[in-house]
């Protein structure tokens, strides 16, 4: 690229931290490093020294800190990509709120040893507290120009986790989102020009080939990965949760998708065990730490993995035998009797019971 007057053959790199970096691929000199998302642990980059300048009071060691970016990062693994004639880095950035807290709870094998705490307190005490969480998680599509150091444009997306980009010749760039639709927006402008309804929300990236001179986009869809299964997205629309599959499309097509079928009936959930807050609170807090990050917080799933709410009653009558002597590990789901105690299962087992019975009411009769 040419950089203040002179061409340098340079590395360009958006990372989890929320600063992207032009880098000298022959010197390893920094060139630049300017944020392109919501950055509060750092205020910026030493040039000379290549090190950070970290701001006060962010160090959540000795004290919890809303510290941006999450661990989901300002860009996780999803590919951006560039665009040649605009000159433009078309990045899938994640602006998420999140609650660092320290934890000097020994090592424990085979768990998420960060050394920071899930709080259960973040899981809301009701609907309006699990809407207002789920927005603090923002998602974009953010048109970085590396020459002017700033963004040129930024779409917002509904929901944080969204698809890799594909910017094209014909001035397009092709992004899946998390909300189900698959989109071709002006690389210039980033005005939305083309949508298609996927059924599911995407998270790969799409990749264009062509067949005897005829153009085809193609894109994996299927919404998962550790923020799609932590999201706590209910899908309350009485369909079963769309298949993963690939979807191939070129100029003129005609094909739609087959329909959803109907969802399996929800048991109904066995009588609440208590109403004993620290018990339930208790629950809350082994469910935050131990389960959240694969069945979705506030025990809301997104149909990949088993709703607990939702569970039948085979399940709560071997409740300990799943959970603690891993009675379903052929099945993904592991044994934690090294870390939880019968007590604690017993806690879980009410909690889960309790936002069961919650689910059961909250929902209109008709969806029953």
């Amino acid at each position: 690229m040419n950089w203040q007057g002179m061409v340098r053959r340079v590395i360009w790199l958006a990372p989890e931290n929320g600063f992207f970096f032009i880098i000298d691929r022959e010197t390893v000199q920094l060139l630049s490093a300017e944020p392109f998302a919501e950055v509060t642990w750092a205020s910026h980059y030493n040039l000379a020294t290549g090190r950070p300048v970290e701001v006060p009071g962010m160090d959540y060691s000795t004290e919890s800190q809303f510290v941006a970016p999450s661990p989901y990062g300002a860009h996780n693994w999803h590919p951006m990509s560039h665009h040649p004639e605009t000159g433009l880095v078309y990045i899938p950035t994640l602006e998420i709120d999140y609650l660092f807290e320290g934890n000097s709870k020994p090592h424990q094998w085979g768990q998420w040893n960060t050394n920071t705490t899930y709080s259960a307190d973040l899981m809301g005490d009701d609907a309006q507290d699990q809407k207002d969480i789920r927005q603090a998680a923002r998602g974009f599509l953010t048109a970085w120009n590396p020459r002017d150091q700033k963004a040129a444009w930024r779409v917002h997306r509904d929901l944080a986790w969204n698809g890799g980009t594909l910017s094209t010749a014909g001035d397009l760039v092709f992004q899946g989102r998390g909300d189900g639709y698959f989109e071709a927006l002006d690389a210039r402008s980033g005005a939305s020009l083309w949508t298609f309804p996927t059924q599911a929300g995407i998270v790969g990236s799409p990749m264009t080939y062509a067949i005897d001179g005829e153009q085809y986009v193609a894109v994996t869809v299927g919404w998962g990965g550790i923020l799609g299964q932590t999201y706590g997205l209910d899908l309350g629309s009485g369909l079963q949760p769309p298949p993963s599959r690939v979807l191939a499309f070129k100029m003129g097509a005609d094909h739609e998708l087959p329909p959803l079928k109907p969802a399996r009936k929800r048991p109904k959930p066995p009588p609440r065990v208590t109403d004993d807050m620290s018990i339930l609170s208790q629950g809350a807090a082994v469910y935050a730490e131990y389960c959240q990050r694969c069945h979705g917080q506030f025990a809301v799933s997104n149909g990949r993995i088993p709703d607990l709410r939702r569970s039948a009653e085979t399940v709560y009558s071997a409740f300990n035998v799943i959970v603690l002597d891993g009675g379903l590990e052929q099945l993904g789901m592991p044994a934690f009797k090294d870390v939880l105690s019968s007590d604690d299962a017993l806690s879980l087992k009410a909690y889960l019971i309790d936002a069961a019975n919650d689910d059961w009411e909250q929902r209109p009769v008709s969806a029953q």
